[in-house]
């Protein structure tokens, strides 16, 4: 028992002075000349660079000035770059540990150093609890920097804004949106459960369409083409009656006047029967009027029979192919058709339908 005692005082006197072992002359005055550089640097504004001089005079020869004027240059540095900041509290604490070992009263000046930081800079403490922190996907987020985990239930450094935003993000979670004062601890606490999406609608089914069918158009073109052929017809129809009229008024005409044919050939050398010529000249007036009623219906059909079989045939070759059936229907309510009048003495058209 008594020589464990022994063995555990050796080591913690080897502890002890294991900086005075390796505190030479040499090593001393190096590291008094690189902190007298820093220093000159630090105060030109050269943060950067008097850091790295600062952390070679502490290797050569550790000091509560080195450990301390570290933290300076990390918070000046932290101005523009809060991760700065947890830097330099880790250099006051330093500069605290190693002051409290050698009994050295500056151990004050590194208390306040961090304290005046804490002062002076802006950061939020981010509760966390265990179940908070094992949500699958957890992520937080403030002022747009993504928050490792190792700084939860600590000091989050930030740049200096008067209020400062915080999302919480998790697997399976709404997005939680907090809005932090400075200096103030927030209970990171998960969103809404997220709502599983819906399966997506098939895509509505393509129109209808007629098939190989014909739409309203070729119907409509088709009708008023075939009625147009019946109206010319009629037309022409009447144009073989003006015609025939033109032939019965030569031979009514040769009786009128008293003539005869023999052997072929007419003779009206004859008087003629008083009693036949009138006959033959009430004939022949009637003759006259038919032609002359037959002759504008004949044109009129005729000009109309061949608008309407033009017509018909554009909207025929002019109609698309595969019309929707919907178009179709709604066209088929339209219904019109054009019937001739035919008789003796009277001629037209007729509109039959329904709208």
């Amino acid at each position: 028992m008594r020589r464990r005692l022994l063995r555990v005082a050796f080591a913690a006197a080897l502890v002890t002075l294991a900086p005075a072992v390796h505190a030479t002359p040499e090593s001393e005055a190096r590291a008094t000349k690189l902190f007298d550089e820093a220093k000159k640097e630090r105060d030109a504004g050269h943060y950067e660079r008097a850091l790295t001089l600062f952390k070679q005079s502490a290797d050569a020869d550790p000091s509560f000035g080195a450990y301390f004027n570290q933290g300076i240059c990390h918070e000046q540095l932290g101005k523009e770059q809060p991760a700065r900041l947890y830097d330099a509290v880790d250099a006051y604490k330093k500069a605290h540990d190693f002051a409290a070992a050698k009994g050295d009263a500056r151990v004050s000046d590194a208390r306040d150093a961090i304290a005046k930081l804490h002062d002076t800079h802006d950061y939020v403490i981010l509760q966390v609890t265990p179940e908070v922190e094992s949500a699958a996907g957890l992520r937080v987020d403030v002022d747009g920097d993504f928050v490792p985990a190792r700084r939860y239930n600590g000091e989050v450094w930030l740049k200096s804004a008067a209020d400062h935003e915080i999302v919480i993000a998790a697997k399976g979670r709404r997005d939680r949106r907090l809005t932090a004062k400075n200096r103030t601890t927030v209970a990171v606490v998960l969103g809404e459960p997220a709502l599983e999406p819906s399966p997506a609608s098939p895509p509505p089914s393509p129109p209808e369409t007629s098939g190989g069918g014909w739409g309203w158009q070729k119907w409509t073109g088709l009708g008023v083409g075939t009625t147009g052929l019946v109206v010319f017809g009629v037309g022409v129809v009447n144009a073989l009656w003006y015609l025939g009229y033109g032939s019965d008024k030569e031979d009514l005409d040769q009786k009128r006047q008293g003539c005869v044919v023999r052997s072929g050939r007419v003779d009206c050398s004859r008087a003629p029967d008083p009693v036949a010529a009138r006959a033959a000249a009430a004939a022949y007036d009637e003759n006259e009027q038919k032609a002359k009623d037959r002759a504008v219906p004949t044109v009129v059909l005729g000009a109309v029979g061949a608008v309407m079989i033009g017509f018909g045939a554009y909207l025929f070759f002019s109609a698309p192919s595969n019309e929707e059936k919907t178009t179709t229907a709604k066209a088929d309510g339209l219904k019109v058709r054009l019937v001739p009048q035919l008789s003796p003495r009277e001629n037209g058209l007729s509109v039959v339908g329904t709208f």
